[in-house]
């Protein structure tokens, strides 16, 4: 399996990988939505409120491990001694095993209760369907923790091909749960896909990381000095997520309260709106995180400083663009995606009505995603935590007071989402400039640079709505799918040649480095080409 030797073609791996992924889990959420919204919204919603028990479990256990303390201190041990790091691995995938499946055990024993304490506006009979779903989908994640410490160790040696096809092996599954089985097991038809999913999204990865030298070997002492340090490392972490749990638990509590279908929209806009955000942010901070591991280890801060900079521009680059896209382009993005006869004309508005709300949130969490990571590189894992505490309670108030004071409906979550995601990034960042000694005027993001990308993307974003209006009214019917297809995809184009042209005009220097790598990337291609 080859190696990536840089962020740049880390980064093109994963996302080209997840821009399939992407594919095929939109072609889920409209199979999904095209099966069940129409005939029992309510089971989608109890469906999407049974995830939030299984996730919680491995994100507190597992995420904080992997994504803070893990891939520093393996990184650590693998530089010294390569047998080492892997039985520290081994140590750490027996400590969380041992408790994801304790922990797991209680779910399924108590999760009729749980899930009436999730989800306290659903009637006796959702409740209990939420619990057996519960029970169903908690398996899944018994392989993500092992395929989670795959992907970690493949990633910590710098090859991301086959973490970044898991996910599409794991929608696959679920699809076909979906097309093969809905009419003999409904709402668990899904379920079920999501178990074998996971077992795939395991099964692609554990051989190569056998290929090369892995073997599961426990020390005879496994609370050793390694993951003593790993279990202090995480325990903020894993704090810190508890509270994005919590707050990805708040729209569950509340929209159950709401009207059916509140929920299953809420969701549907929030896979339309993170997908910028996984797509750039998490992307390239998965790409940057051993880089900024390794240069921080070796007592490199200006490069580390510098890296930070240009992975933080990268990111408001990319994402701003497609944040653009979204805002002018949202009602035909969700009528191309989710506009099957069964998913009615309001339910397109109000989704494209929380897609609007949630643009602060998309480049907000995309920068994040990077400062995050700056912070697990420093071995700090407090700062995230304290941050996350207030934005929660920020959160929260707002949510509650457009829920119950502005009657704002389930526009209260997203514009709430928002507000918080935007006091996160703003605080993480000055933070950030105090712990590194203060970036110079050089390494800031910088005011210009800002203020022409907002110029940018007002212009390009107006030429889309020009170019949709225009294609709507005279070019194309956009009651059939291939007419809405052609004009967002024209209206999308246009947008991004003056995107381009504006950038190079301006000569923003992300901008510029694209061009460049672009080239670098083409020369072998045109040479071989060259009679």
């Amino acid at each position: 399996m080859r190696k990536q030797k840089t962020t740049t073609s880390a980064a093109v791996v994963l996302l080209v990988a997840f821009a399939i992924s992407t594919l095929f889990g939109l072609l889920r959420d409209r199979l999904l939505y095209q099966y069940f919204f129409s005939c029992c919204a309510f089971q989608l919603d109890v469906y999407n409120a049974a995830f939030r028990i299984p996730d919680l479990l491995f994100r507190l256990l597992v995420t904080g491990a992997l994504s803070a303390a893990f891939m520093p201190v393996f990184f650590e041990y693998w530089v010294k001694d390569k047998k080492q790091a892997y039985k520290l691995a081994s140590s750490l995938m027996a400590i969380l095993g041992i408790a994801f499946f304790a922990l797991g055990g209680l779910v399924i024993i108590f999760a009729q209760p749980i899930s009436a304490i999730i989800a306290p506006g659903f009637d006796s009979e959702q409740i209990s369907l939420m619990a057996r779903l519960t029970r169903v989908m908690i398996f899944a994640q018994g392989f993500f923790v092992l395929s989670s410490f795959s992907s970690g160790m493949l990633q910590a040696q710098k090859r991301f091909l086959l973490p970044a096809l898991a996910p599409i092996i794991y929608n696959i599954f679920i699809i076909l749960g979906i097309v093969l089985f809905s009419h003999s097991f409904g709402i668990f038809a899904p379920a079920f896909g999501v178990v074998i999913g996971a077992f795939g999204h395991f099964l692609i990865q554990f051989p190569a990381l056998v290929s090369l030298g892995f073997r599961f070997e426990l020390p005879k002492k496994i609370l050793n000095k390694g993951t003593k340090k790993i279990l202090r490392l995480m325990l903020p972490r894993t704090l810190s997520l508890g509270l994005s749990e919590i707050e990805s638990t708040l729209p569950v509590v509340l929209a159950s309260l709401l009207p059916a279908g509140s929920l299953s929209l809420y969701y549907l806009a929030e896979h339309l709106y993170i997908l910028p955000v996984r797509l750039i942010g998490v992307t390239l901070g998965q790409a940057v995180f051993p880089y900024f591991s390794n240069l921080w280890a070796r007592n490199k801060y200006p490069l580390f400083k510098q890296k930070i900079i240009l992975s933080l521009r990268q990111v408001f680059y990319l994402t701003s663009f497609i944040a653009s896209l979204l805002l002018v382009l949202r009602i035909p993005i969700v009528r191309l995606i989710f506009g099957s006869r069964q998913f009615p004309w309001e339910a397109t508005v109000i989704t494209g009505r929380l897609i609007a709300f949630s643009i602060p949130a998309i480049l907000s969490q995309a920068g994040i995603q990077i400062l995050a990571r700056a912070f697990y590189a420093l071995q700090d894992t407090r700062t995230t935590f304290y941050v996350s505490l207030v934005s929660l309670v920020i959160n929260f108030i707002l949510s509650l007071l457009g829920i119950y004071s502005f009657e704002w409906g389930i526009y209260s979550l997203v514009i709430a989402l928002s507000v918080a995601g935007v006091f996160q990034l703003v605080s993480m960042y000055i933070i950030l400039m105090y712990k590194v000694n203060h970036f110079d005027i050089k390494t800031q993001l910088q005011v210009s640079f800002l203020v022409k990308l907002l110029l940018i993307n007002s212009v390009s974003g107006f030429v889309a709505y020009v170019a949709m209006k225009f294609l709507d009214i005279r070019v194309f019917d956009t009651t059939r799918v291939i007419g809405l297809a052609f004009l967002t995809g024209v209206s999308s184009g246009c947008s991004l040649v003056v995107f381009l042209f504006l950038s190079h005009l301006l000569k923003l220097d992300v901008f510029q480095d694209i061009v460049r790598l672009v080239k670098f990337y083409a020369k072998p291609i045109l040479s071989r080409r060259t009679p």
